[in-house]
């Protein structure tokens, strides 16, 4: 998911309280302030959860609610399993093809090595002979093997990767998405906010049963657009996923509005 860290976002982690998860993230559509959050006591001795602005602001709205349009907004974000076999199938061969060292790539990276060191000899040739002095042998000696040292390091890296259990990994992150709401209400305080700052890097703003952000994570404002073009084509073949490219918003869109009661 996307890791860029929002610096304005204030650190509001040990104020955070499981029925106020969304407190930090939302913004005040009346003067657009942080929103904070808390709980009323009722008569009964029960207590009643809150997101609310701050004086002299009145924006005031119910924790319940919030929370479950957010929940919703989760679960239309949940990935089809045809898109998950779909985008495994995809991710895994371009893992392959980054990680499995082509023969091609390997074999220009050790012909590479080899003339940087016909090069160094020859300069040590040219030394023994006194046809370069000390200083100008020093200096081709050290570019040398510092360039050597690079391809090397290239090489070894190439070998380390083969060791990351990319599979393992893939499936454990296609099924989150997959599972999106469910990992999100079985979460604790951290793991809800760990996933609402991965969704969406930037301030959300609810007003009318709306939730509005101005950039959502990408991959998964394309699962949406997916999800919708799948739900009018209920038959669209595998095949037919290929064209991710016209998913893409156009620049100069409005910010991201999620449709009414997500």
């Amino acid at each position: 998911m996307d890791g860029n860290v929002n610096p304005a976002r204030p650190n509001v982690k040990v104020l955070s309280d499981d029925n106020l998860p969304l407190r930090g993230f939302l913004v005040c559509p009346e003067c657009g302030h942080l929103i904070t959050g808390s709980a009323s006591t009722g008569r009964s001795g029960n207590k009643y959860y809150y997101y609310h602005c701050q004086s002299p602001c009145s924006y005031r709205y119910k924790s319940e609610i919030i929370n479950s349009k957010f929940l919703e907004i989760l679960q239309s974000l949940e990935m089809r399993i045809s898109i998950k076999n779909y985008l495994k199938k995809v991710l895994r061969q371009n893992f392959e093809k980054l990680i499995n060292n082509p023969q091609r790539e390997r074999k220009a990276i050790l012909l590479e090595i080899d003339r940087l060191n016909s090069k160094l000899k020859q300069a040590r040739n040219k030394l023994m002979e006194e046809v370069i002095d000390d200083e100008d042998y020093l200096e081709i000696k050290t570019d040398c093997k510092a360039q050597i040292e690079k391809l090397e390091a290239k090489l070894t890296k190439g070998k380390d990767n083969k060791k990351i259990d990319f599979q393992q990994l893939l499936d454990q992150a296609l099924s989150n998405l997959v599972d999106l709401a469910k990992v999100y209400t079985d979460g604790d305080i951290e793991v809800k906010r760990k996933i609402i700052g991965s969704i969406f890097p930037e301030k959300l703003q609810f007003s009318k049963n709306h939730y509005r952000t101005t950039r959502p994570n990408v991959l998964l404002s394309y699962i949406y657009q997916i999800n919708n073009e799948l739900g009018m084509k209920k038959n669209r073949k595998e095949s037919e996923l290929s064209p991710l490219s016209g998913l893409v918003p156009e620049a100069g869109l409005e910010p991201a509005r999620f449709p009414t009661g997500v």
